[in-house]
């Protein structure tokens, strides 16, 4: 970042065009934003900026990112993307009074808990487990209950008439080492993989908020 404009080195070689990615243009707008209001150094800054869901460990540059490890201390946390823009935000409040107006919370027929979402906190082969003091990083039908969401999941699987529980789909590094695989055969990821509206999730009484979301 210097003089007002964000420079980037590898973002278009590794297949991504700033101009249509949402995650890079909410965010240069809101270091534009800072600049003007003068609120950033003077000096040249450089750091990484991170389209992964999680970032494990520290690195010897400047990391911004979303969410990070316990064990990763010099990251430096920015909020969730969507968060940044102010406009995301109120369309999403607004779609989801329109919803609610139009059908109230005892006007809905479907009773059990419903929940749909990626394997953004799962481990993929990008993890230390004793630097980020967690049990294992290792992610199998014996260790999928040590996780968060895909404990869920195997939740919904032994109580089917309470709980609603699958993956919509798995990030880019879990399909990079055939992890969406193992979900499929666990019969953890819906099938076929979609992402769900907030109208069609606004259709459930109960919506369960695990890890925190962008649209919870």
């Amino acid at each position: 970042f210097a003089n007002g404009e964000l420079r980037h080195c590898n973002f278009t070689e590794r297949g991504y065009n700033p101009r249509n990615d949402l995650r890079a243009r909410i965010f240069a707008r809101s270091m534009r934003i800072l600049a003007v209001r003068g609120e950033l150094p003077r000096a040249d800054l450089s750091f990484v900026f991170s389209h992964a869901d999680i970032e494990w460990r520290d690195l010897s540059l400047p990391i911004v990112t979303f969410q990070r490890a316990k064990s990763a201390r010099h990251l430096i946390r920015v909020p969730m993307w969507e968060q940044l823009d102010g406009s995301w935000t109120r369309r999403v409040e607004q779609r989801v009074l329109a919803h609610e107006a139009g059908q109230p919370f005892g006007h809905k027929k479907r009773h059990r808990v419903f929940w749909r979402g990626t394997d953004s906190a799962v481990p993929a082969g990008d993890c230390d487990a004793v630097q980020d003091r967690i049990t294992t990083c290792e992610v199998s039908d014996k260790t999928a209950h040590l996780f968060h969401r895909l404990r869920l999941v195997l939740l919904s699987q032994a109580h089917p008439r309470r709980i609603d529980a699958r993956l919509s789909g798995a990030k880019m590094r879990s399909k990079a080492i055939g992890q969406d695989r193992l979900y499929a055969r666990m019969r953890l990821l819906e099938e076929p993989p979609r992402e769900w509206g907030i109208e069609e999730q606004l259709q459930h009484r109960y919506l369960l908020d695990v890890d925190g979301s962008s649209q919870s």
